[in-house]
């Protein structure tokens, strides 16, 4: 749920970025379960073709914007729409049971 995410601090990544999901997840997996610098033709349900092989296994995990995502799986295309985040601080109110006002 969104609001409760805002409650726990301002959303965003990691400062490692999307890359800090792999970092997390490689240590966890089989040495042969990772291969770098095979650029990827398409992503099946369960399996990833590359130029030199097809690699299967039970789940496959596509990090990459959304239309690099649509070329790869071959799903619709996504329509990019603008917006805008503001963000607003507030000074720490004092601990106090007492109302005060001035006047």
């Amino acid at each position: 749920m969104v609001p409760k995410i805002f409650t726990r601090g301002p959303p965003g990544t990691r400062a490692a970025g999307i890359a800090a999901l792999a970092f997390t997840l490689a240590p966890r997996l089989p040495s042969t379960a990772i291969h770098l610098g095979a650029p990827i033709r398409s992503v099946e349900a369960n399996a990833v073709v590359t130029n030199l092989a097809h690699y299967h296994g039970r789940h496959v995990l596509v990090a990459t914007d959304p239309t690099s995502a649509h070329h790869l799986v071959g799903s619709r295309d996504v329509a990019w729409h603008s917006q805008t985040t503001r963000w607003w601080s507030l000074p720490r109110r004092e601990a106090s049971n007492q109302l005060r006002v001035d006047i």
